[in-house]
């Protein structure tokens, strides 16, 4: 497309550079040079943990964007290669990365905005001859950013709830300091090692533990659903089990350079660890066989097989990296920023059937979670999906039904659950579209339906006497899991309120208990809604050489 002369140029002159950049590596400088890409990731993200500097969002954005060019590049099979020798940072290795990983991230911006060009949601304007700036084309825009940070927000009130126990375990955090600065010790100049204990051990654990009551991406399936004869629970157990020890290492790695200063966080944060010896380790802590542990850890494993699928831009940083027949690079980063997204990409890649067959529990769990909402001495629901058919054809369905025995008010509830995960532009704008599409059809049906029939009709299908059916008091609303709205043109008919769970939530929460009732939640969903809200305006700016591209967006939110 010749409106997006300026991105393919520094996109392909970029792509060129990175090639060119790992060209003359021999096979151990290449796996010496992917530890230093994960070391110089780590360092990042460290510092945005610890909150050092204003600039963590674009720092997350840096990762998102270097790693899956970097990778895609420098990444070769290693299953059959020696093992790989541990080596210090120098300062003209992190010169030499940084310098690689700035020209993978302007090619990945670039892709990334070649991608949304493509696709419609950005516009193109040629500014100069060596100058463009994009902006979104819809006249809603950055809608899933918004409830994205919904979710965010539901994540700090669950932090809250639970500061009770995170004060309870921070208080035994002294002792546990004071028997770790004896365990760990100084390795060979560069590096450290420490003993096991297992106080530490249940330390840390407790600690990954609660981190995951606050995560919102894991509840997607029951704890029984099965993966290839693998129980689901099992996945998040062996990612708890993985999250404490990298969280145990990170303190491990606060103690030691304390103590020695000479030590370099750069060079002990990622961690090489021997794939056996990880292995035994993970089988004793699940409990299970070492066929089924050794399956579970795979999933976590980037290699030569899911270098394509990894390759695209956005894609969840991997938690392990296999550099040798017998060697995996543990990424921090990978273990603690989003480890969760890259298990279900995995999941789902590995079992789609599966998968798809425990996405069918998804609705009968949602409603189950929305009626905890409505206290059951004052509001009638309905624990299954309500079939609407008339002259023996099945017009539509009600996923979920309130009625409210003191006002009179019905909820007509069309519940969507759909994946979290999606694996690009493409497939979020095929996701977005089926939301849409289907849900106002929804909305169309049951407005035509009510409409058709009497009000006696009505109250057979919910069981309920025909005096307890006013028309005028039904109110009809979508809800979905992660995303309740879309960007777009148009906003949601009012005859309908759309909403994301966890901004439900909140609206809920602001209610007491007694108080909520169903036209009240009606009109504070479409007061709230996302489309009323306004978007600050920031324009970031890629230069490459001569060529300058402005994006005109909302500061970029990594949620």
């Amino acid at each position: 497309m010749e409106i997006t002369t300026i991105i393919k140029k520094i996109r392909d002159h970029a792509l060129n550079r990175v090639e060119k950049f790992i060209s003359g590596l021999s096979v151990r400088e290449q796996q010496l040079f992917i530890n230093e890409v994960v070391r110089y990731c780590d360092q990042i993200y460290d510092s945005v943990l610890h909150k050092s500097h204003r600039n963590s969002d674009k720092d997350l954005n840096f990762i998102d964007f270097s790693l899956p060019i970097a990778f895609r590049y420098l990444y070769k099979d290693y299953n059959k290669v020696e093992g790989c020798p541990i080596t210090p940072s120098t300062t003209q290795s992190i010169h030499s990365v940084k310098a690689f990983l700035d020209i993978c991230f302007k090619a990945g911006t670039m892709e990334n905005y070649e991608e949304l060009l493509r696709f419609g949601i950005l516009k193109y304007e040629l500014i100069t001859e060596k100058n463009a700036r994009l902006s979104y084309v819809n006249t809603h825009y950055s809608i899933e950013r918004y409830e994205k940070t919904k979710t965010v927000k539901y994540s700090h009130a669950m932090l809250n709830s639970l500061e009770d126990e995170y004060i309870k375990g921070f208080s035994q955090l002294p002792k546990i300091i004071k028997k770790m600065e004896k365990l760990v010790y100084t390795w060979n100049y560069n590096f450290i090692g420490y003993d096991a204990d297992p106080e530490v051990d249940l330390f840390f654990i407790r600690n990954a533990q609660l981190d995951f009551v606050q995560a919102t991406e894991w509840d997607g399936f029951e704890y029984t659903s099965k993966f290839g004869d693998i129980e689901y629970h099992f996945f998040l157990d062996a990612l708890i089990a993985i999250e404490s020890i990298c969280l145990k290492h990170l303190q491990f790695v606060e103690i030691a350079t304390k103590k020695d200063p000479n030590l370099k966080k750069v060079n002990i944060l990622p961690l090489v660890v021997d794939y056996d010896v990880f292995l035994d380790s993970l089988t004793f802590i699940l409990g299970v066989s070492k066929e089924i542990s050794e399956n579970i850890f795979d999933m976590f494993i980037y290699d030569e097989t899911k270098k394509e699928y990894y390759g695209h831009i956005g894609t969840p940083v991997p938690l392990f990296t296999r550099i040798s027949s017998t060697q995996l690079l543990r990424s921090f980063t990978g273990c603690i920023y989003k480890p969760i997204d890259f298990m279900l990409s995995e999941i789902k890649r590995q079992y789609s059937k599966d998968w798809d067959r425990n996405t069918r529990g998804r609705e009968q769990l949602f409603r189950n979670e929305l009626y905890k909402c409505f206290d059951s001495k004052r509001f009638i629901t309905f624990n299954r999906s309500i079939d609407i058919f008339e002259n023996g054809r099945i017009i539509t369905d009600i996923d979920a039904c309130i009625f409210d025995k003191e006002t009179g008010d019905i909820a007509f509830i069309q519940l969507k659950w759909q994946d979290l995960i999606y694996e690009s532009t493409r497939s979020f704008i095929s996701k977005r579209k089926n939301y849409i599409e289907k849900s106002q059809k929804w909305v169309n049906d049951i407005e035509q339906w009510v409409n058709a029939v009497s009000e006696k009709r009505i109250a057979d299908f919910l069981h309920l006497s025909p005096q307890l059916i006013n028309k005028d008091k039904i109110k009809l609303f979508v809800i979905g899991r992660h995303n309740g709205n879309y960007s777009g043109d148009e906003k949601p008919h009012s005859n309908t309120a759309w909403c994301q769970w966890y901004n439900l939530l909140e609206l809920i929460g602001a209610f007491a208990s007694e108080s909520i009732t169903i036209t009240k939640l009606f009109d504070l969903i479409q007061k709230e809604s996302p489309y009323n809200q306004k978007n600050e305006l920031k324009t970031s700016v890629i230069r490459y050489g001569n060529y300058t591209v402005e994006m005109v967006a909302p500061p970029y939110n990594q949620a």
